[in-house]
């Protein structure tokens, strides 16, 4: 995800010479039939704004202007590996860093459990974990659930919270059910809590309904 001097400007309030200066050291894009205008990588840009601008909300502004150059590959580039890790370390809050590293943990999962998981794929998977932080799909909006009985859908730039869906029990497991992301499934297990029972849900993000639902309680469980 890219982003220019101009909407730089914009998301922050500042000319197009103090956006040009801030930039200056960032490496850029110049997309072909773009005339000359450069392109710089969000995750870079993003670490050069002011805490008062990322406090008013310059980090969504900035987000929403982005123009995605390559489609949805995992794109390698010389400075990709260098950037991802400043990305990872720059992110602000714990909470942050925690959804990256849940996500990067679930890719490795996925790309184990896949047919494209060859040799050369197995020897290469600790860079692409942490070039997953860069690949603008898969952290657009991030999926969650735990103790508190919740599963949320959350962007992992602005934390806006997209969809919500409380179960019965802690919820265990999540997952896109679909390829565009627009149904997730969340699950909640016995565990400890075993009157709880078993609860599954896939879920339209879109509509906020539920599509699909089962249940088993405790006792069904316990036969």
């Amino acid at each position: 995800m890219y982003t220019t001097i101009e909407s730089y400007a914009a998301a922050t309030g500042t000319s197009d010479a103090t956006a040009s200066r801030r930039l200056k050291g960032v490496a850029y894009r110049i997309p072909s039939r773009e005339r000359g205008r450069r392109y710089y990588h969000l995750a870079a840009a993003i670490q050069t704004l002011k805490a008062k601008e990322i406090d008013s909300g310059a980090v969504k502004a900035l987000a929403a202007s982005v123009r995605d150059l390559f489609g949805h590959d995992l794109y390698v580039e010389p400075e990709a590996l260098p950037l991802a890790r400043e990305f990872a370390e720059w992110l602000p809050t714990e909470a942050m860093r925690d959804r990256l590293r849940a996500a990067q943990n679930a890719f490795v999962v996925g790309v184990s459990d896949s047919r494209m998981c060859t040799p050369t794929i197995v020897r290469n998977l600790p860079p692409l974990r942490e070039l997953f932080a860069l690949c603008p799909p898969v952290l657009a909006w991030v999926l969650t659930g735990g103790a508190d009985k919740m599963a949320r859908m959350s962007h992992a730039q602005t934390a806006e919270v997209k969809m919500e869906f409380t179960h019965k029990g802690a919820v265990d497991k999540v997952a896109f059910a679909s390829p565009d992301g627009g149904q997730v499934l969340t699950a909640s297990g016995p565990g400890e809590e075993r009157e709880c029972g078993v609860e599954v849900v896939i879920i339209d993000v879109g509509a906020g309904n539920v599509r699909w639902k089962l249940a088993l309680n405790g006792a069904a469980l316990r036969v």
